[in-house]
């Protein structure tokens, strides 16, 4: 089976969902941006795309930002790697549902791979990887709930925000 038979494609609300459904509250209207570089840079955490696409809520609202083209989202290598083992791992998902997960996130996000090499979260080296890919892609904010990477706020100018306090600066740009 191909992908573009029905079938055969993983349902993964709002990240293969129709751009049509909204996020935000009624009546909010959306920045009108053309150029990549004028539209928010985002690096989504690993618990982002794994709670946007489990559990729903937050994370979800920010993938489908990225999904629908009102933000730009960045991820890398070893973060897809990251959500791959946690997905196969932590949820028990089989390696053909990973791969369509990764290909779909994929889809909503530029890939990139970061040039520099950090060692600034001591407590978790593990999240390194997203400060790296928030400096390589110049984003604006890192998205995540994790407390090693909110406990630093900001970095090198990139703000390190929560799901729920990112959408807010988006309706407030808005």
């Amino acid at each position: 089976m191909t992908d573009d038979n029905p079938s055969s494609r993983l349902q993964i609300p709002a990240i293969l969902g129709s751009p049509k459904s909204s996020i935000l509250p009624k009546g909010t209207k959306l920045p009108k941006v053309g150029l990549k570089e004028s539209k928010i840079k985002i690096v989504p955490d690993t618990n982002v795309y794994l709670s946007g696409i489990i559990f729903g809520g937050n994370p979800r609202k920010v993938l489908k930002l990225a999904r629908n083209k009102i933000v730009v989202a960045y991820t890398s290598a070893s973060i897809l790697l990251e959500v791959a083992e946690k997905l196969n791992q932590k949820f028990h998902w089989d390696e053909e549902k990973v791969g369509k997960t990764l290909k779909a996130i994929s889809k909503i996000t530029e890939v990139i791979n970061p040039a520099t090499i950090l060692s600034v979260v001591k407590k978790d080296k593990s999240d390194n990887k997203i400060i790296e890919c928030a400096l390589g892609a110049q984003a604006n904010y890192i998205v995540s709930r994790d407390k090693h990477l909110l406990d630093f706020s900001e970095f090198e100018g990139i703000k390190i925000v929560t799901p729920r306090d990112f959408l807010r600066i988006v309706k407030s740009q808005s």
